[in-house]
């Protein structure tokens, strides 16, 4: 075998076990993560201005009004959405505590461990079909 081509399989064959393996973990932890994230209820809310900046407001579970500030990085959030109106917005509340608000329906540390595991995973994936492209070449 061309001592290149047999760099190249090793490093894709490192790359497919370490990366597939590292991925599915990171894919695993994440659905875990989603499930313990559990409870959060999407709902329309009122986007509104006052004097301390603005703020939506939305009816929980439990029929009352909550209503929560925005910073100006959810403010931009918000309107960059194009939800058809700058005075409604889809904000996921927590079912039994509604005062708590969010922005995306899941939280940052699983967006991240899914879109990490992803990443990995495809790498792995990658070095994979490298490995068996190399095969093919080599024989």
């Amino acid at each position: 075998m061309n001592p290149g081509l047999a760099i190249v399989s090793n490093v894709a064959e490192v790359f497919s076990i370490g990366g597939l393996t590292v991925g599915i973990v990171l894919l695993l932890a994440a659905l875990l993560a989603a499930l313990l994230d559990f409870g959060w209820v999407a709902t329309r809310a009122a986007v509104e201005h006052d004097e301390h900046g603005p703020l939506v407001r939305w009816f929980g579970d439990d029929g009352q009004v909550y209503a929560h500030g925005l910073t100006s990085a959810q403010f931009a959030q918000i309107s960059r959405r194009g939800t058809g109106s700058a005075d409604w917005a889809t904000v996921y509340y927590r079912r039994g505590r509604a005062g708590r608000m969010r922005l995306e329906r899941a939280s940052a540390p699983v967006r991240a461990l899914r879109l990490l595991g992803g990443i990995v995973t495809a790498v792995g994936l990658v070095g994979l079909v490298a490995s068996f492209v190399v095969m093919f070449i080599a024989a």
